[in-house]
Order: structure tokens, then C-alpha cells, then sequence
């Protein structure tokens, strides 16, 4: 039978329109969202957002009862729900939640509800379909009406009647065409046609006759493909590129700034650097610079688009269609003089492009790539979004001409020379919000990349002797590379409208009186016993998807890599954090805990220990008292209790099942189950016969035989288990053993100078690997990522302490004593052994391994990781017990609080 077509479109309100009893929730919820949601990609992180709203649903909500929808109550309670309704679709249709389909299920015969409706549709750019429910007869409407009772049903059949003459004398004459972009028509109730299909059940591993409702409709967006063409791979990390306009010798050498090399060819190469990178230019590769140098570009950039594929993406700008314009002879183009004298002046690509015809298919051919907008889905790191121009929220990710023009062209300043850049987009600083995407794009052309919250600019002028910017998100703060102009133009000189001026980008302070009760009371404590520093968290290595390791020291070291020219791998110590505050009188010596609290357990043997490690450095230094961050050891040291709670119990319990398992003979007995199942016939059976005839014949086997597919696809024998359980009780046996109290330090944080050298606070200025160096005499590893082999080098090192020493892992960290804000501080890698301590003995059961690898993800640690740094490198910078400080610690304290929904075990 032949489907009638439903063609829609992205971005689109579908608002039901009919009598009640005519189908419209059967319809939405069997016709529309299957068709509509078979689309997904999981490389981009997509899948389709399809809102369904009913008002029924939300006045059975705010009523807390299940009414029938007939029930007086139901409509005495409209007001209410249309409220709610209203809120929701504003909601839903709004940047950045911006949901592809929006189903309104409701009668849809109040005019002026669908005119609040347009409203909404028009405030957030989008469409809206109807989809009119129009039968013959009202014996079609009451057709599988279903009422709670029969008075449900009376009262229904007369609000049927009401309702279709309305439908057929007042709505239908309403509804036009030119109002709404799509109107479909709805003629009968048979939406669904019953097969039997031979079908794949996922628990089960078989496959089973079952019957399906199959529609009767062909519902699609005819823009599907053109949308998630816009939204990009996540496996790449992005770098946006700001306006090229010619300057071809920037790009090349911004380009090779992220690792890439490129050919005598002109061909864009990858390394081992750059191979996780991808490249979008933000619009305005042409004009303005020598004809030379734009053709270059032209070749340059069509060369490497077959290249590079879809790691180089194309967003169009102002410049590029107004070429095309003129290449064209596009019938909006007016041959007037001022027309004429723009294109000598601003457009001279247009004149190359007429002198030479092979120049000119070339961009043709740039100009059918180029995309209004790009976007990613972020899980690991933030989302963003790149423009050309700034515009408004409601214009981002949509696709109509209207919104295609706002994405390349913002009102400018050359035609508003009095109006700052701000006054001309106003809507950027009021839409800007901090935690949604980021919003990239350039087209203003600064004296340097500008932001605001998620707002960023990265026009830098190069064309005007300034800079050309690289821009990625990154891992909680943004990777950005810029290259100088090159060929000595005169740097432009009218950058006094900077956008973002009139507005602060600075981070508010944390109200103290929101915290916690608890970190208020911390708060207070550390203000009272003078704490001048609480240590951040620090966040694993991300997993290696490609080798399949759970925390992989590769992964960490390429977090490292292209970023920093040298890393330090240290000893990762199983102890309690503890930062150690050494004087020389060893009575004002004290330690802290990771929290700020002041440890209570007698430590005056342990410092007297410290005093003689660190005799030569703070007599070197003439230091008075030494600030060290550490690890106190061994583990049981303060963590007895812990250790006894929740580990030594779950490792004897563990033992005792599994003794008890093959006591009774649990192996034999399963395979026994299995033997039986294999040769009953229930797994062919299972595809022809339905769950009736399978209970008859199989009885009481019927039970155990329908999920044992499910449970030998994750048997594990007695004897893995045991294995599992023995790495599990090896590493609790080593890392909860006793031993001596003793300090293992990783990093001077700030020392003080005795009295007669002045008392002042400083800080050592050293590079990592000679701070551990100078007060630990454990082992590091310095890798220089220039080295080709410092990938075997550091795994060689990485397994001696962790196989032989027995360590817990390693710490990486960049060797440089200044490094990018926004790169994480530290990163540990744990050893596979010691994560069973973490992740449970069976952690590498295949079903569950899977589980935990997929649901790893690193990025909020990571961010909370870099935040939490920089707010302790504030403090060593403050007098303890001041006002400042005591807003830093709030601060902190504020981040803590937000590592509440972050995985604990990471």
C-alpha cells in the first residue's frame, strides 16, 4: 500500500488539530515520533530532540489523579495547564535546547490558541505544521473512542459533535496555507496497518515472530540531511580559524602551529600531533588582500578539501556570498555606481574572478561547501557553535534564508560610525550565557579575541596587520594559537569601539551565605586557624579507545602533547593528601588535611624526619617554614577505619560467596541449565512460537529457559571470579598494609623566610621535576615530547613503579614553571591493578568492563580539576585571614560543592 507523505521540516512546531475522539494522541504517538526519531548519529552526539506536549498529560499532572479527559475536572483545570503548556514549548523551542520537532496535543480550535502559538513560532524562528483532523462523519471521530464510563462516553460523544461542527464551520476556514508553512489533512482513523515480522530480541540473542503496528504514513523532515551535515564528528577537537581575507602565509603557519605540515604541494599533512584536530574557517577567506595572495588562498583552501574531508569545514561569510554575487550576476544585485565602486573597494576578488575563469570555478565550487553555521554535541568537553557574524539566539543552528543572512552579516559600524560595537549588537550581551555553548564567530574585526561569558570573537584583523587566531574550546578553557601579520601592513589603528568594553567579564563572587551549612562552618574554621590553602582534586588520565585501556598513561601524555614541550611523570603515592606546613621550631609545625582541617594524630616524629630531608633546601634558602603538598603514608595511617568499613569487609565477603559457590557446586549446576536449553529445541522454538504455546510446552523450564541467554552471555566461572578476587585482595593487602607514619612531599607550594632575612613570603622558582627533586628522592621521569621514543620511554618507567615499586601510579605534569591557564595542572594515571579497588573485583568481566568504559568521561573532573588549581595558586598569593582570602575559600568551597554529581571515582 502506498505511504501518504508527511514532509516536514527541522525546527518545527507540528500543532494537532481535531475534535477530542479523533485520534490526535494515537496519531502523535504511533505515526509522527516513529517516524520522526528512526534518525541518530552517535559519532556527532545526536539524536533527535522530539518534544511531545499533550494538555491532557498536564492537567492529569497538576491534578496528581489519573482523570478521564471527559471528567469535569480535567477542563476546570485548563487555565492552569495552558500556562504550563505555553512555558514548556517556549522552553523547548529556545536556544540552546532548540528541540528538532515539537508535537502540540491538543483540540487546537481556539484561534486565539493558535495565534499564541504563531507567536511563540515566531519569537524562536520556527515553523509550524498543522496537522488537521477533517473526517466525513462523526462516525469516524467516535470510531475506537475509548471513555472511562458510560457517562465519560455520553458526554463524549456530545463534545464530539460540538466539536466537529466547530472544526468544519469555524477552524477550517482559518487555516491558511501563507499562516502556517505545512497544512496536512487527515481523512480516516486507519493510521496503522497490524503485520507479523520476524523480529531481533537484544536480551534474548534470538529472534521472534511478533506482531507490529506498521504506519501508514511517511513521515520526514525534507532537511534532515542539510541539518546534520552542520553538526560535527566529536572525536575531533575543532579549531575554529578567524578571518583569513587572503593572508594565505598566516593560515599556512597557523595551521602548522597545531602540528599539521604541509607539502610542497600545498597539501595539508598530517603528524602524530595533529591527527585529533579538525579545521573550520569562520568565513572571509577572500578580498581585501593582493589578488596574488587570494588566488593562493582559493587554491589553497579547494586543494585541501578534498584533502582533509570533513575534518575541514567551511562557514560562509559575508564576503564569499556578495562575490557570488557579483559572480553570478545575481538577480538581487544592483548595477548602481555606489554598487560598482563597493566591489573596486571591498569585493576585489569579483575582478580577479572575471580575469580568470579557473580561478573562478574554484570558489564556485568553495562557495557550494560552505555551511551557515557549525556545531558539535559536547559530553567530554563544552558544546560551541560557529557563525560567521554574531546574531541572535533564535537565529543559531536554523537553516531559512532569513536566519542564513543574520548568520553572515551583522549591522557594521562602516554605516553607523557613531554607535559602538556594542550598542549595534546588543543582543550579545544580553543573550550571553556563561554555561551555554560557546558561541564562536569573527566579522568584527578587534585588535585581539574578545569575550564575554559564551560570546567570542576571533576576528583579530590580520588582514590589518594584527593577528590570525586558532580557536578550540578545549578542556575547560580555550586552546587559542595566533600568528602575526606577516607581510608588514601598517596595523589598523581604529580599534577604540572594542566589543565587550561597555560590559565586565570578570567571574562574580561566591555569595558565602549560599553555601553549604557545612562549608560554612568549614569556612569559619579556616579563618579561625589561620588555613592559607586547601588542595584541589585532580583528575584522571582520560580511557585510550583505541587500545581499549581503562586509564591510559598514552591518553594523558597526548593531553600533554602539542601544548607543553615537557612533562614530568612523579610517583602517585596511596596515602591521605596532607599538606605539611614545616618550621624550624619543630613546636609550630603542623599538617593539614585535603579539606583545610588540622590533622590531630601525634606527627612529631614524622616532621623531625621532614626536618632533616629538607635541612639543605631551607638552609639554602634561608627558610623559616616550609609549605609542602604531600601524601602522609602509609594509608592506614589515617585511613584505618575506612580501609576496615569498606574494603577489608567487601574483601572477605567477596571470598565467602565465592567458596561458598563452589562448596555447592554452582558451576556444574549452570552447565547442567545450559546443556539442557541447548539441546531442548527452546532457542529455535523461541522464533515461531508465541509466549503461549512456549509456556504449554515447556512448563515449568519455561522460567528458567527464556532468560538464560541473557545470563551465558555474562557467566563468568568460579575460577575467574577467584582470580578477580585475588587481584582485589592483593592490592588491599598492599595498599591497607601498616607501616610506619612517614611523608611522602610532591611539591613546594610557598616558604618563609627567617627573621633576619627579611621574613618575606615567597615562592621557589623552579620547574617541576627539580621542585620534586630538591624534596623527594623517589624517581621522576622527564619526557621531552620532541624525543620519538619518550611514548616507550615513559612506559618503561610507568611499569617499574607500579609492578616493582608498587606504587598506585603516576602523576604527569608540565615541566614548565609558567603554563596556559587553561591546561589541567596534573593528571594521574592509576595502575589497571589498583583501579579493581576503585571499580570492584570484577571490573574486567567483559559485560560490565564495557559498561564502565563507555561511561568514563573525564571532562567534568578535568574542569573542576583546572578551576580548583587556579583558586589555591590565588590563596598562596594572599595573606592568610584576610577578607580576600576568606573569598577565595569561599570559592573553592563553591567548587567543592559542585563536584557532588562528578563520578567519586575518577
Amino acid at each position: 500500500m502506498e505511504k501518504t507523505q508527511i514532509k516536514t521540516q527541522v525546527h518545527t512546531i507540528i500543532m494537532l488539530v481535531g475534535p477530542s475522539g479523533s485520534g490526535k494522541t494515537t496519531f502523535a504517538k504511533k505515526v509522527l515520533i516513529p517516524g520522526l526519531s528512526a534518525n541518530y548519529d552517535k559519532s556527532k552526539n545526536f539524536a533527535p530532540n522530539i518534544q511531545y506536549i499533550s494538555s491532557d498529560d498536564i492537567r492529569k499532572n497538576i491534578l496528581g489523579v489519573n482523570y478521564d479527559k471527559m471528567d469535569e475536572i480535567m477542563t476546570e483545570s485548563s487555565t492552569q495547564a495552558f500556562e504550563i503548556l505555553f512555558t514548556q514549548l517556549r522552553a523547548v523551542t529556545s536556544y540552546p535546547i532548540n528541540a528538532e520537532y515539537v508535537i502540540l496535543d491538543t483540540t487546537g480550535l481556539s484561534e486565539k490558541f493558535r495565534t499564541d502559538v504563531l507567536a511563540i513560532a515566531d519569537d524562536n524562528n520556527y515553523n509550524v505544521d498543522v496537522v488537521v483532523f477533517d473526517y466525513k462523519k462523526v462516525d469516524e471521530y467516535q470510531k475506537n473512542f475509548v471513555a472511562d464510563s458510560l457517562k465519560s462516553r455520553e458526554t463524549g460523544g456530545r463534545l464530539i459533535a460540538k466539536h466537529m461542527k466547530r472544526l468544519k464551520t469555524e477552524v477550517l476556514k482559518t487555516l491558511r496555507k501563507g499562516t502556517y508553512q505545512n497544512i496536512f489533512k487527515i481523512k480516516s482513523k486507519d493510521f496503522v496497518t497490524e503485520e507479523t515480522t520476524n523480529v531481533y530480541n537484544i536480551d534474548s540473542g534470538e529472534y521472534e515472530m511478533v506482531d507490529n503496528l506498521v504506519s501508514n504514513y511517511d513521515v520526514f523532515a525534507w532537511d534532515y540531511e542539510k541539518y546534520m551535515d552542520r553538526i560535527l564528528p566529536s572525536k575531533y577537537e575543532w579549531i575554529t580559524i578567524g578571518d583569513v581575507h587572503g593572508c594565505i602565509n598566516e593560515l599556512k603557519e597557523l595551521i602548522k602551529k597545531y602540528g599539521f605540515e604541509i607539502n610542497e604541494n600545498d597539501e595539508i599533512i598530517d603528524t602524530e600531533k595533529s591527527k585529533g584536530f579538525g579545521l573550520i574557517l569562520a568565513g572571509d577567506i577572500v578580498d581585501k588582500s593582493s589578488n596574488e595572495d587570494i588566488e593562493k588562498t582559493i587554491r589553497f583552501v579547494h586543494k585541501n578539501m578534498g584533502v582533509l574531508g570533513d575534518r575541514l569545514q567551511l562557514v560562509l561569510g559575508n564576503h564569499e556570498e556578495m562575490v557570488w554575487k557579483w559572480t553570478t550576476n545575481h538577480k538581487d544585485l544592483e548595477h548602481t555606481v555606489e554598487r560598482l565602486d563597493q566591489k573596486v573597494k571591498y569585493y576585489n576578488t569579483a575582478i580577479l574572478l572575471e580575469e580568470k575563469e579557473d580561478v573562478r570555478e574554484l570558489f564556485l565550487e568553495i562557495f557550494a561547501k560552505m555551511k551557515g553555521w557549525v556545531k558539535t554535541i559536547g559530553t567530554d568537553r563544552k558544546s560551541f557553535i560557529v557563525t560567521h557574524a554574531p546574531c541572535e539566539v533564535k537565529f543559531l543552528e536554523k537553516m531559512d534564508g532569513r536566519s542564513l543572512h543574520k548568520q553572515y552579516k551583522c549591522a557594521s559600524r562602516s554605516k553607523n560610525k557613531d554607535m559602538s560595537n556594542d550598542q549595534l549588537t546588543p543582543y550579545l550581551k544580553d543573550e550571553a550565557v556563561k554555561n551555554q555553548p560557546v558561541h564562536i564567530f569573527g566579522h568584527m574585526g578587534q585588535n585581539s579575541v574578545r569575550t564575554f561569558k559564551n560570546k567570542v570573537c576571533i576576528d583579530a584583523g590580520c588582514v590589518y596587520g594584527a593577528k590570525l587566531v586558532g580557536y578550540s574550546v578545549g578542556f575547560g578553557k580555550p586552546y587559542i594559537q595566533t600568528v602575526s601579520q606577516i607581510n608588514g601592513t601598517e596595523a589598523r589603528n581604529d580599534f577604540s569601539n572594542n566589543l565587550f568594553e561597555e560590559v565586565a567579564a570578570e567571574r562574580k563572587a561566591v555569595d558565602i551565605d549560599s553555601l553549604s551549612e557545612f562549608n560554612q562552618k568549614r569556612l569559619t574554621y579556616l579563618m579561625n586557624n589561620g588555613i592559607g590553602y586547601v588542595g584541589g582534586t585532580i583528575s584522571p588520565a582520560p580511557k585510550d579507545e583505541e587500545s581499549g585501556e581503562f586509564e591510559s598513561l598514552k591518553s594523558g601524555l597526548d593531553y600533554y602533547k602539542g601544548k607543553v614541550k615537557s612533562v614530568v611523570l612523579q610517583p602517585k603515592y596511596m596515602g591521605s593528601r596532607a599538606q605539611m606546613y614545616l618550621n624550624r621550631d619543630i613546636e609550630k609545625c603542623y599538617a593539614t588535611s585535603r579539606n583545610g582541617y588540622k590533622i590531630k594524630e601525634d606527627l612529631s616524629a614524622v616532621f623531625a624526619d621532614q626536618l632533616k630531608e629538607q635541612e639543605t633546601l631551607m638552609g639554602a634558602f634561608n627558610i623559616q617554614e616550609l609549605v609542602m603538598d604531600g601524601e602522609l603514608m602509609p594509608w592506614a595511617s589515617l585511613g584505618r577505619g575506612l580501609i576496615e568499613s569498606q574494603f577489608v569487609v567487601i574483601d572477605k565477603a567477596i571470598k565467602s560467596e565465592i567458596d561458598f559457590l563452589r562448596e555447592n557446586g554452582f558451576d556444574e549446576a549452570f552447565m547442567d541449565l545450559e546443556k539442557s536449553y541447548l539441546e531442548s529445541g527452546f532457542a529455535e522454538d523461541r522464533n515461531t512460537l508465541n509466549k503461549k504455546d512456549l509456556n504449554k510446552k515447556y512448563g515449568h523450564s519455561y522460567q528458567n529457559f527464556k532468560n538464560i541467554k541473557w545470563e551465558l552471555d555474562r557467566f563468568q566461572s568460579n575460577a575467574t571470579h577467584e582470580a578477580a578476587w585475588s587481584i582485589y585482595h592483593e592490592q588491599v593487602e598492599i595498599y591497607g598494609a601498616e607501616g610506619d607514619t612517614h611523608y611522602k612531599p610532591f611539591r613546594i607550594l610557598k616558604a618563609t623566610k627567617t627573621e633576619e632575612h627579611g621574613g618575606e613570603i615567597f615562592k621557589v622558582d623552579m620547574n617541576a621535576a627539580m621542585q620534586f627533586g630538591s624534596i623527594n628522592n623517589d624517581s621522576v621521569c622527564v619526557i621531552d615530547f620532541e624525543d620519538e621514543n619518550y611514548l616507550e620511554f615513559a612506559q618503561k618507567w610507568y611499569d617499574e613503579i607500579t609492578n616493582v615499586g608498587e606504587m598506585e601510579g603516576c602523576v604527569i605534569k608540565p615541566n614548565d614553571a609558567e603554563n596556559p591557564e587553561w591546561l589541567a595542572p596534573f593528571m594521574k594515571v592509576r595502575n589497571p591493578n589498583y583501579l579493581h579497588i576503585i571499580y570492584g573485583y570484577d571490573m574486567n568481566f567483559p559485560k560490565k568492563f564495557t559498561k564502565l568504559f563507555n561511561q568514563k568521561n573525564i571532562g567534568r573532573k578535568l574542569r573542576a580539576s583546572i578551576a580548583e588549581y587556579k583558586l589555591g595558586e590565588q590563596m598562596l598569593d594572599m595573606k592568610v585571614g584576610s577578607p580576600e582570602i576568606k573569598q577565595v575559600l569561599a570559592n573553592m568551597m563553591f567548587e567543592n560543592e559542585k563536584e557532588v554529581g562528578i563520578d567519586p571515582r575518577l
